[in-house]
């Protein structure tokens, strides 16, 4: 609500009897009505959040009240939050960033975006995994919007938001004339498939197992045709159109990005709880198959990724050796790592038919189609995103932690060149943490917003 009221000097005499005054006339408003803002929590089937742009009126494009469009250039500068942020605390990001851009001198045009992120699991737990099917759900709604506000337009998201960005350029053709990852929480091998793998990525009860029979690496088993949909479930260069006008704002001190080496138990998921995210990233991976339940919510998944198959060698899963020496053509529909599904064997199936899959809770029914010869390649085709997001780990580490080669001198390690002092609550901990972005005040780190001014040319 706009406050009208005056702000009123009043002077006194040694008596306390009002001699004089002077009324200042001041009106006071949200800062939502100096920018736009676009929901696009409808494009996962969600609702909540504020409405588009400044009045509401997505038909019009009305101008923001108290920043007309001719007091900005012609340029559009778009923001799209990350994971676990709520619609509500959607509206508090935008404004933060155009606050944190108005100050740097930025005189473009500026989008507020609010996308489905914080979807959860059981009572208070945001699910990770479905948070990512949903980011990719969110990129062709996105990709329409680019598109539409013409040329000139500059993009910046803030963790797994990368992913409804580089999925709007890689699958819908969204061509933004910039774009700034901010602790992008999206594996380096998804920009450049010729990424090191990382150990530390690796579940410790596969170390013995050769690669080829993993979840990772079942994209690639030479019995699939050249048309297979399942050659593309992978997350090597699954956002690899994203290249030459793009710019990796890391930090090198990152928390919820932090390499993980070990394995992903629950003490370590309760740690990552009380820590306010240390690790989650990589533990969110190497949770693939391998469900946490911590009574009040679930990380992980029941399905794929690092759980072993009970199918080639019931009742057990297959050794090291005995995974060796599975053809490639066996791995094709009874893969080492879990297909999603335990065939029921007992009793056997009546005139020799195939045993009934039964698919684990927590899995997508039609997953018992995934290694079927005739419907594999249309399933993965059909629920590729979901696959990728639920059953198929990476095997590098984020792009918001880490140099990425193929950017060359395209990377900023940001707690290295845009500090200004640190907080001093902070005592003797200088990391930049995951969203430091927004909540270490801007003074200290008001180069980095001038940074994309510049590279932008949103000030010119």
């Amino acid at each position: 609500m706009a406050n009208e009221h005056p702000l009123i000097l009043e002077a006194d005499d040694f008596q306390g009897r009002k001699v004089t005054e002077v009324r200042l006339a001041v009106k006071l408003s949200p800062v939502e009505q100096m920018y736009r803002h676009k929901n696009l929590m409808a494009a996962d089937h969600a609702s909540g959040g504020a409405p588009d742009y400044a009045t509401g009126n997505d038909t019009r494009h009305p101008e923001p009240e108290n920043l007309p469009d001719a007091s900005c250039n012609d340029k559009s500068f778009v923001f799209v939050h990350g994971f676990n942020v709520s619609p509500d605390a959607a509206r508090g990001w935008n404004a933060e960033m155009f606050k944190r851009m108005y100050q740097a001198g930025s005189r473009a045009r500026f989008y507020g975006v609010t996308w489905h992120g914080d979807e959860t699991e059981g009572t208070i737990v945001p699910h990770y995994h479905k948070n990512v099917d949903n980011a990719f759900s969110t990129a062709e709604a996105l990709a329409d919007f680019i598109k539409g506000l013409g040329a000139n337009v500059t993009v910046a998201a803030h963790s797994l938001g990368n992913i409804v960005i580089g999925s709007a350029i890689q699958d819908w053709k969204a061509i933004p004339e910039n774009y700034f990852m901010i602790d992008a929480a999206v594996a380096l091998e998804s920009y450049d498939g010729d990424t090191g793998i990382d150990d530390a990525m690796t579940h410790p009860d596969w170390n013995d197992y050769q690669v080829r029979v993993w979840a990772s690496e079942w994209y690639a088993n030479p019995t699939f045709r050249a048309d297979d949909g399942r050659q593309k479930l992978t997350w090597r260069n699954r956002l690899g159109k994203v290249s030459a006008n793009t710019y990796n704002f890391f930090s090198t001190s990152e928390d919820v990005l932090r390499r993980h080496p070990g394995d992903p138990e629950a003490p370590d998921v309760i740690e990552t709880a009380l820590s306010g995210g240390r690790h989650a990233w990589a533990l969110q991976e190497k949770l693939k198959g391998r469900q946490v339940n911590l009574g009040f919510g679930k990380c992980g998944s029941t399905y794929g990724g690092w759980l072993f198959s009970h199918n080639i060698y019931p009742p057990g899963a297959a050794s090291p050796e005995q995974a060796a020496q599975v053809s490639d053509a066996i791995l094709r529909a009874d893969p080492v790592f879990d297909p999603g599904f335990t065939l029921r064997i007992s009793p056997p199936s009546p005139d020799g038919a195939p045993p009934p899959k039964e698919v684990h809770s927590g899995a997508p029914n039609w997953i018992a189609d995934l290694t079927d010869p005739a419907k594999g390649s249309v399933t993965a085709q059909a629920h590729g995103n979901q696959l990728l997001a639920e059953m198929f780990p990476s095997r590098t580490l984020p792009a918001g932690a880490n140099n990425l080669s193929k950017f060359e001198d395209r990377n900023f390690d940001m707690p290295a060149l845009y500090t200004n002092g640190w907080p001093r609550e902070r005592g003797a901990i200088t990391d930049w943490m995951h969203s430091d972005v927004r909540v270490v005040a801007y003074p200290y780190i008001y180069k980095l917003f001038e940074k994309w001014k510049t590279l932008g040319g949103l000030g010119e």
